[in-house]
């Protein structure tokens, strides 16, 4: 995922089709300090919520290579087919419940090198009820802390998409508090998933 293959064709439709069936994609078993700090401030500022995270080892796939080299995993919605994976909901179960159509529409690209002011602003403008306590510069060290601890901060290795949309049963369905980041680390071989929601 990480160096071009100039040698390789493009993969067909039906090999584009196929990526995700024969797929490895496995849970990742893991405590980490910083993402649990983030994750207790994300659930005390959005206190009728809540806040999720999880991440999954993808095997190999030259397929999925030759578009994830290039950041091109949006033409067969590979974020949605992630979502919907038996490996992904059996570990998930509150991801059940997914809107297709919204879902596939959801998410819009976001540059990695924004990720941890994306997240320390989001904890600084609070959910419906609570504020973040502590300073601006707390918040932006948890979000440098959570970017350390996911991808080891290589921004540029990192594939990140966003949504503010209620595109599975889980979020709530009204206020400006549905935050989704799904990311890939294409040295890792890493997708991961971080939600948020309230409500008032």
């Amino acid at each position: 995922m990480l160096e071009r293959d100039y040698s390789q064709k493009h993969p067909t439709r039906e090999e584009t089709a196929a990526i995700m069936s024969p797929l490895s994609i496995s849970y990742e078993e893991s405590q980490n300090e910083a993402v649990d700090a983030l994750l207790d401030a994300l659930r005390y500022v959005y206190a009728n919520g809540d806040a999720r995270f999880a991440s999954f080892l993808i095997g190999a796939s030259t397929a999925l290579d030759y578009f994830a080299v290039r950041d091109q995993l949006d033409g067969f919605q590979f974020w949605t087919q992630m979502l919907q994976s038996p490996a992904v909901l059996e570990k998930l179960p509150w991801l059940n419940g997914i809107y297709i159509a919204k879902a596939e529409n959801a998410f819009r690209p976001l540059s990695a090198y924004f990720l941890d002011g994306d997240l320390a602003e989001t904890l600084m403008k609070g959910g419906a009820y609570r504020r973040f306590p502590g300073t601006a510069e707390e918040a932006k060290t948890l979000g440098l802390d959570f970017c350390a601890a996911v991808f080891e901060n290589r921004y540029d290795e990192l594939i990140l998409r966003k949504s503010t949309k209620a595109w599975a049963d889980w979020f709530f369905m009204v206020g400006p508090w549905n935050n989704t980041w799904l990311g890939l680390d294409r040295r890792a071989r890493r997708f991961w998933i971080l939600c948020t929601t309230d409500t008032d």
